[in-house]
């Protein structure tokens, strides 16, 4: 696994965590407000450009529950294929819960706010409601909180090498 530190040799790659629905808009519904997510992964191996994901077992256990809901009418097979085709594109971690961490009114989705600041990302792309409310209270972490939307149009003004910024400075990739 990469280690993640805080100096800048890596201009614009950025770290990103996805809450289970912004997973399921991209993988599985193909929303438009995340077709810029796979535009955004393949430039990682870029230097200097990208995105780059990263999960936990208790964020795919969840995708994997919820891509098993029947409302959502998945086969098994294509249930196998959504979680394959993120495990693929997202490094796997273990986040530890830091101290003073924000408490989620959705107790569900706390795994997503522990995930983000162990794994210093530097966006978590939501669209829940209460993981959005806590936009101000995560930036002290180093962890902006955005929709898909406003992910979008920052990712697309650090490609255009504009002055876009998520939550503080890049973060270099090593070892």
């Amino acid at each position: 696994m990469n280690k993640i530190s805080t100096t800048t040799e890596v201009a614009n790659v950025r770290t990103a965590v996805l809450d289970t629905n912004v997973v399921l808009d991209w993988l599985v519904f193909r929303d438009p407000s995340t077709l810029w997510l796979p535009i955004a992964l393949r430039t990682f191996p870029i230097p200097g450009s990208g995105l780059r994901l990263m999960t936990s077992a208790a964020a795919l256990t969840e995708l994997q529950n919820v891509l098993a809901y029947a409302r959502l009418g998945l086969s098994l097979e294509d249930q196998r294929t959504v979680l394959d085709m993120y495990r693929q594109q997202a490094m796997l971690v273990e986040p530890q819960a830091p101290a003073g961490l924000p408490r989620c009114r959705d107790a569900d989705d706390q795994h997503f706010l522990e995930l983000a600041v162990f794994a210093q990302a530097d966006v978590l792309i939501s669209r829940d409601k209460a993981l959005l409310k806590l936009r101000s209270r995560m930036k002290k972490f180093g962890v902006q909180v955005v929709d898909a939307r406003e992910a979008e149009r920052t990712f697309a003004s650090l490609a255009s090498g504009a002055a876009g910024t998520f939550a503080g400075e890049p973060r270099q990739l090593t070892g």
